[in-house]
């Protein structure tokens, strides 16, 4: 199939982690701290992406990426079982127990690494320094509007209960009622009546939240580059789909760098893409794994392009999992074609079938 070549040049990984840190600085560095800070903090961040990309790596090794995402041949090693039940300290301890010992293995049995380093796990055991930014984005309980006059929020920003004067005469208080309402709505209210605002806190209150927002969804999209750049368009682009799903991060990333036209297990991992809601007009990178430069040309393929040419292996065009959904999709409508299917049937039996209802 001949498609038209399309070159692009701006998928540099380190030109995205160079953006962001620009972003970094500017926005939470430059002028928040001394000058050592201002040398320090930006080493600091770039550390903090490391370690976070070091730790899903630890999690999720390549052995446990391939057994997810067949592919390419990989070790026949087990995650629980060199890190839990053949570890020499778990060991240890089962030998100390004695005959207590099959209670504290029965524990072990229920217990699996990847839960072991969850995100929940290694967000708790960062320090302050470094988990701030990752920790849940809240409002502040109170904010002033003017003199005697202040909202109390939710952590999400919606207004729980208003002390806002509206109107004080013959010794009666009337408040304002902004219940329910979120705070950058009330905001645009006072506003709009010229209500004077006196005390600068609520505006700042929704710049500090929504610029905490974009840090930590930045933060998490450059760890999730890094990933990639780690791993590589094959390991690494999965892992990183994994991280995705993990984090809530969009998977178009990961796909778009993780097509290798030699990967075994590239039909599988589009199909994958799809099923956790992918786009077929999506363009990705050919082979951003094996240029040899940051500056090499690359050319792109849709996804749809992908679904139309690349075989899940050597004999078989779909997938096990693919040819299962379209004989479901077949018996569904009460088709009267044939149950067994040929290897280059499904979309054809797929469009006639559709046509009979």
């Amino acid at each position: 199939m001949k498609t038209k070549e399309k070159k692009v040049t701006n998928y540099s990984i380190d030109a995205k982690v160079e953006e962001f840190m620009s972003w970094y600085v500017k926005n939470f560095v430059k002028g928040k701290y001394t000058d050592i800070g201002e040398y320090t903090e930006p080493r600091d961040m770039i550390n903090s992406i490391e370690k976070m990309a070091v730790w899903y790596e630890l999690r999720y090794p390549e052995y446990e990426v391939s057994k997810r995402y067949p592919g390419s041949s990989h070790d026949s090693k087990d995650t629980n079982m060199i890190y839990l039940k053949n570890n020499p300290a778990i060991k240890a301890i089962e030998d100390a127990l004695g005959t207590d010992a099959e209670v504290f293995e029965l524990g072990m049995d229920d217990l699996n690494w990847e839960d072991v380093l969850s995100p929940k796990t290694y967000i708790s055991a960062l320090p302050w320094s470094e988990k701030w930014f990752l920790a849940r984005v809240k409002y502040c309980d109170i904010v002033n509007v003017k003199r005697s006059n202040h909202l109390h929020l939710t952590a999400k920003g919606r207004v729980s209960e208003t002390e806002i004067v509206k109107e004080a005469s013959k010794g009666k208080i009337e408040y304002y009622n902004f219940n329910g309402m979120h705070i950058e709505e009330v905001l645009a209210y006072l506003k709009e009546i010229n209500y004077p605002i006196e005390s600068t806190e609520i505006e700042n209150a929704i710049k500090d939240y929504n610029s905490r927002v974009e840090l930590k969804e930045r933060f998490l999209d450059i760890v999730m580059y890094r990933i990639i750049e780690r791993g590589g368009n094959r390991i690494g682009a999965r892992r990183a789909f994994m991280f995705a799903l993990d984090f809530n991060r969009n998977i178009d990333i990961p796909m778009t760098y993780g097509v290798d036209y030699s990967d075994p297990g590239l039909r599988g991992f589009i199909h994958e893409y799809i099923k956790a809601g992918g786009r077929t007009d999506l363009e990705c990178l050919v082979a951003h794994g094996s240029r040899t430069s940051e500056k090499e040309p690359l050319t792109t393929v849709t996804v749809q392009e992908m679904i139309l040419k690349v075989w899940a292996n050597a004999a078989q065009k779909y997938t096990n999992e693919e040819k299962e959904l379209h004989q479901r999709l077949v018996n569904a409508l009460g088709s009267s074609l044939p149950f067994e299917m040929s290897e280059n049937q499904p979309e054809e039996v797929m469009k006639k079938s559709l046509k009979r209802t």
